[in-house]
């Protein structure tokens, strides 16, 4: 399978552009994902479009491969929330990262993301889909994780991981953005034990 090259590159400040060549790829999600799929869709309401990065970037001092993912929902609002952990017991101390799903409705979504609007950097996946990234760095002390929020579908998406290494959070999140959601398509690697309707 052809890759599309994903780069960037600060064409102002405050401004961060991701370009694309010409044939986008369909991409799968890291396999890291794939154990997790089936609960990330259970957990989430049918049509729900579930973006993943299609690979975890070495951030923080983390070895991907030795990742545990854990997933968490809430009904009220809909939040579908993939942890990533160094450790097995999913405890502070071993928070590595983590990607949120919220209904674009959610106030608590929504507050944050205008507060990503206006303290981050913006970034442009494409035209006319723009996210916006805080980089812990270089914000106040007690932030010790840099993330980046965009609306996509009606969805706000959320990534977040320790501070360090701005690129490969903007490529994780670019990877996501140009991403059909699971909804539409699944990786032939991934049984979908959820009923086709329910996915669309």
């Amino acid at each position: 399978m052809k890759r599309t090259a994903l780069w960037w590159g600060s064409l102002a400040l405050g401004t961060v552009v991701i370009s694309l060549g010409q044939d986008v790829v369909h991409a799968q999600p890291d396999p890291l994902f794939f154990p997790h799929i089936n609960d990330v869709i259970k957990s989430s309401p049918p049509g729900f479009p579930i973006r993943l990065p299609e690979e975890i970037k070495a951030v923080g001092g983390n070895d991907p491969s030795e990742l545990n993912i854990q997933v968490f929902a809430s009904a009220t609002p809909t939040t579908v929330n993939v942890g990533l952990f160094s450790c097995d017991s999913g405890t502070a101390p071993c928070y590595a990262g983590s990607i949120s799903i919220d209904r674009s409705s959610a106030v608590h979504a929504r507050e944050e993301l205008q507060r990503h609007k206006q303290v981050g950097d913006r970034i442009t996946f494409r035209p006319g889909l723009v996210g916006y990234l805080v980089d812990g760095l270089k914000k106040r002390a007690s932030e010790r994780f840099t993330s980046v929020m965009w609306q996509q579908e009606n969805v706000i998406y959320t990534l977040s991981f320790p501070s360090g290494d701005r690129q490969a959070v903007i490529d994780m999140a670019g990877s996501m953005a140009i991403s059909d959601p699971i909804r539409v398509s699944l990786p032939a690697q991934i049984p979908a034990s959820t009923p086709p309707n329910a996915i669309r």
